[in-house]
């Protein structure tokens, strides 16, 4: 791969030989929303527990969460949305596991909570601690490295939300032995061991933290090498994406849950993800895709604060197509001063200070070419500019417990005169 605006993408050679035509299908098939299977768990753990309304006693939060009494288990569920995609092999050894390992952790955790309850703390800090030591390494049984063929990797990514699952069970379920130590039962010893295991987990020089990160740029050099040229942003961006909700996101919750040894924790996530495209690809807009480190306009700078830069203002640049209004380009002013033109540029144009807001939603209408575009922010307000066309097509990029965080409009397509060609946004777990 190589660097930022050098031409690296349309013009490479393409193998069919390379070409995984299940995972074009997937990011034809999918939106992020269908595959960020945790959204609403991942939200409230980065508000706090406590935030949960009727929360049971004794192991009933961490059964609630992971086993829930009306619904297939969380594993079953992502299991049901990515079956399609994984080899035959892995997808029996899966079903072993969660009929089998993941069944009967279920089991023992509602006996330990039975015990608890009925406070009979010499079994259930016996049969607490037997679980645990159980779960080290469990999350392993996620990884397919034996498999006799060359998707492996790839049958990993597609793996990623079961594993991302187990590591956070296994990650609330030691928490909970540290929290609850007299409740269980457990003595000081004991306790030691259950935060040398989180430790252990997520710090170790190949622990979950490096397994996912390393998965991640793996998938992503992969991506670039096989992904058909006319189809090079979705792709990479699909799988950028796929990696940060289902992987990347839960590093900071889980390493603010070890720091604290506490569930009930508020946690900043500064990750991006990313949308596909609507309307055509054009090689600049390619070129944003194929960086090696992803930055500023459509990747906000992580600023020294720990933080995100956020969108200080937007305006929008209208083009007039046969004297009808279309969107032409954008401008995006950052919090710290910086500022980008994108598309194209003309005198006609709407302007808006966002003050504080986010970017819930934006719509967007046109046929491989943008008619007109519609960003909705927290406070109620909208901006809007160029007119629809009919009849009119439209995509409204909107990620659950996420927002937009920036935005980027190329027109450099000659066929259409200057009129934007195409839209892509960039979304963050939502911290406030």
């Amino acid at each position: 791969m190589q660097v930022g605006n050098t031409d690296v993408t349309m013009n490479k050679p393409f193998e069919i030989s390379n070409y995984d035509p299940s995972y074009i299908q997937f990011i034809d098939n999918y939106s992020l929303e269908e595959v960020d299977f945790n959204a609403a768990l991942k939200s409230v753990l980065i508000f706090g527990i406590s935030k949960i309304p009727g929360v049971g006693e004794g192991l009933a939060l961490l059964l609630d969460i992971f086993w829930p009494q009306k619904k297939e288990n969380l594993w079953e569920q992502i299991k049901d949305k990515v079956e399609n995609l994984i080899d035959q092999n892995a997808l029996q050894i899966i079903e072993l596991i969660l009929s089998g390992d993941i069944k009967q952790f279920e089991e023992r955790i509602k006996t330990v909570n039975s015990e608890i309850l009925g406070k009979k703390l010499k079994d259930a800090s016996n049969h607490y601690m037997n679980i645990a030591e159980d779960l080290v390494g469990f999350e392993k049984k996620f990884i397919f490295a034996d498999l006799k063929r060359l998707d492996k990797k790839a049958i990993n990514l597609y793996v990623l939300p079961l594993y991302s699952t187990t590591v956070l069970m296994k990650v609330s379920y030691y928490i909970t032995g540290i929290q609850k130590a007299e409740l269980i039962g457990l003595n000081e010893s004991q306790t030691t061991r259950l935060k040398k295991y989180l430790n252990r987990l997520i710090h170790d020089s190949k622990g979950v933290n490096y397994y996912i990160k390393t998965l991640n740029e793996d998938r992503i050099d992969a991506t670039y090498d096989d992904a058909p040229p006319d189809e090079i942003f979705d792709a990479m961006m699909y799988t950028r994406s796929f990696t940060a909700i289902n992987g990347l996101e839960y590093i900071p919750i889980w390493n603010k849950m070890v720091e604290l040894h506490s569930l009930d924790m508020e946690c900043y996530v500064d990750v991006i993800s990313y949308s596909k495209l609507f309307g055509r690809q054009t090689p600049d807009l390619a070129k944003q895709a194929t960086a090696v480190e992803m930055t500023q306009p459509l990747t906000p700078d992580l600023l020294n604060n720990g933080q995100r830069n956020k969108i200080k203002s937007i305006t929008g640049y209208i083009r007039r197509i046969g004297g009808s209004p279309r969107v032409g380009g954008g401008k995006i002013i950052f919090e710290n001063g910086t500022n980008y033109q994108f598309g194209t540029i003309t005198n006609e144009l709407v302007y808006k200070e966002l003050n504080g807001a986010l970017i819930n939603n934006l719509v967007v209408y046109g046929n491989k070419a943008i008619d007109e575009a519609t960003f909705y922010f927290s406070d109620g307000s909208q901006l809007s500019f160029g007119e629809r066309g009919y009849p009119p097509t439209y995509h409204e990029f909107k990620l659950s417990g996420h927002h937009i965080v920036s935005f980027y409009i190329t027109s450099d397509a000659p066929s259409l005169a200057g009129q934007a060609a195409n839209i892509a946004v960039a979304y963050q777990l939502t911290n406030k």
